[in-house]
């Protein structure tokens, strides 16, 4: 609740505006109580014709004029729905902003979750909501004029009104109860469901079907059961609000009518007054059915806003450095993950010059990726410093630093686009065909991409399961070497590769060694290891070896 005032107090003058068209709103739809008065009180005992079209006549301009206005507000209210967007585009702005290496080392985030979350705020900040809420003080109007027509009728309208509110604060808390309960079943039967869909080789073929669909009978059962008693629930307090209709026409003919025998009522004035308070607790009763969609609300919001307590990229490195030589200097790097006993490496010193190929090599779960990735501060290490041509990458350029390395890594990843985006990226625009051509031909992505009828324009789906890791790790090279980088990461490059493919890939690293590139090598390809005149051991610890080879 307290989100949607914030929203509205954004712009006084939108919140204004909504103000005056809800009160211009709610007094033209007296216009029909008052109306059906009139015809009893005045026509019906004067049989007057020329009366009664005078009030039809009223009642339809007042009624044009209120579904006018209702529609000016609805535009004005939807003026509201860019925070929505805003919010959007600041919760991506800070996801893209966040620092690499705090995604590495935290826990994952289910993504669907957040594009749920946004989905949440969105449907419960709309401007149909911000109305229902606005619209709320104005129901005063219609209390206040049955007060004018009998004050006993106007107390009973008000301690009507208020029993949705009171009844839905009774009852939310066991809906709130089964509602979580089910959440987690609902996120296991979820999974079971997105296994069988993307794992299916895995599944099938290792005997897993039987174990899967156990899984999902047993989430879909519990399910049933406690789906059944959040129904159950729902329905209870909805029949409750429904029922509130009668108990308000009860409460106002059973004592109206006293009134009327007595003739301190008239007939017209109780069913007047009858039309008045079904109109009086409608809103009331839409408001109260908000209070769950407003939890969930809360609920996403404050799971939106733990995003931004993630560290951001540092905006305050801005040095470049012009004709990169390519040196890169490692002094006394250490690195650990949070929450583990051992760090990964420890006194890590080693020297790269340009020209040269430096290795990573050891065991699988040494940490051949982990060196890679704090060299191009993907990951912070504990201590220590990386200098390339004597400045500390910590003080370069996000920016310059990225487009000034070429970097292939184990796991390639995609966006859901054309082969051509995931390919060249924004720098599609400024690259010549000689260029491209050289990239694709130093993949070996020529005779895939002839294959294909689209080419360049096949569609990639973001987890690429279409393709063979193969194929994908190709991808990866091209786009890797797209920027013609001095300084070369490449993480277990020919991994997954064909003999072909391989061949490629020593041919690409030879050409960039001859280029005077700086190259530095995860890998345990005994060529590649040969071809390399720099051996970090990372089978070593915790300090690795350091092993040079001379004349290679």
């Amino acid at each position: 609740m307290l989100e949607l005032f914030k929203r509205l107090l954004i712009s006084p003058l939108l919140l204004a505006e909504l103000l005056i068209l809800s009160l211009i709103v709610n007094i033209l739809a007296l216009a029909s109580p008052l109306f059906v008065m009139q015809v009893l009180g005045r026509y019906i005992t004067s049989g007057v014709d020329s009366t009664l079209m005078t009030l039809v006549f009223g009642v339809i301009i007042a009624s044009v004029f209120e579904f006018i206005f209702r529609n000016i507000r609805h535009r004005v209210a939807r003026n509201f729905d860019v925070l929505n967007f805003d919010f959007e585009n600041q919760t991506l702005e800070k996801l893209h902003t966040t620092k690499t290496s705090y995604f590495s080392v935290r826990p994952p985030f289910n993504t669907d979750n957040i594009i749920g979350h946004l989905g949440t705020l969105r449907q419960t900040y709309s401007a149909a909501n911000m109305i229902i809420f606005i619209d709320l003080p104005f129901v005063a109007i219609f209390v206040i004029a049955i007060f004018f027509l009998n004050t006993v009728l106007g107390v009973i309208c008000l301690l009507i009104i208020l029993l949705p509110l009171i009844l839905n604060d009774m009852m939310y808390p066991f809906i709130k109860s089964a509602f979580y309960k089910i959440l987690p079943v609902q996120i296991k039967k979820n999974d079971s469901l997105r296994s069988i869909t993307s794992r299916f080789d895995t599944i099938r073929f290792f005997r897993l079907s039987k174990l899967i669909i156990k899984i999902w009978e047993s989430s879909v059962n519990s399910m049933m059961t406690l789906k059944e008693k959040l129904d159950a629930r729902k329905h209870l307090v909805s029949s409750l609000m429904q029922s509130l209709g009668v108990v308000m026409t009860i409460a106002i003919i059973g004592y109206g009518a006293t009134l009327a025998v007595e003739n301190i009522l008239t007939v017209s004035a109780l069913i007047g007054a009858n039309i008045l308070a079904a109109r009086a607790l409608s809103p009331v009763i839409k408001f109260s059915s908000l209070k769950e969609q407003f939890d969930q609300a809360n609920f996403a919001l404050k799971e939106i806003k733990s995003i931004y307590q993630f560290p951001s990229e540092s905006e305050k490195a801005t040095i470049s450095i012009e004709n990169c030589l390519g040196n890169i200097v490692i002094s006394d790097l250490v690195f650990q993950y949070p929450q583990t006993k051992n760090p990964i490496f420890v006194g890590l010193n080693v020297q790269f010059d340009p020209g040269e190929i430096a290795v990573i090599t050891g065991k699988n779960g040494s940490g051949k990726t982990t060196v890679i990735k704090n060299f191009v501060t993907l990951l912070d290490p504990l201590r220590g410093s990386i200098q390339v041509d004597g400045v500390d990458v910590s003080q370069l350029s996000i920016e310059w630093w990225r487009d000034h390395i070429s970097y292939l890594p184990q796991e390639p990843e995609f966006i859901g686009s054309t082969l051509r985006d995931n390919i060249f990226g924004y720098q599609n625009a400024e690259l010549d065909n000689d260029r491209m051509n050289f990239v694709i031909d130093s993949s070996d992505l020529a005779d895939f991409i002839q294959s294909h009828p689209d080419g360049l324009e096949m569609v990639i789906t973001q987890q690429a399961n279409e393709l063979s890791f193969g194929i994908k790790k190709r991808i990866a090279l091209a786009r890797a070497l797209v920027n013609d980088a001095q300084i070369i990461f490449f993480d277990e490059p020919t991994e997954s590769l064909d003999a072909k493919g391989c061949e490629r890939i020593y041919k690409t690293i030879q050409e960039l060694k001859n280029d005077n590139k700086t190259i530095i090598i995860s890998t345990g390809d005994p060529n590649i290891i040969n071809m390399s005149s720099v051996n970090i051991d990372m089978n070593k610890k915790p300090n690795p070896e350091i092993l040079k080879k001379n004349n290679v």
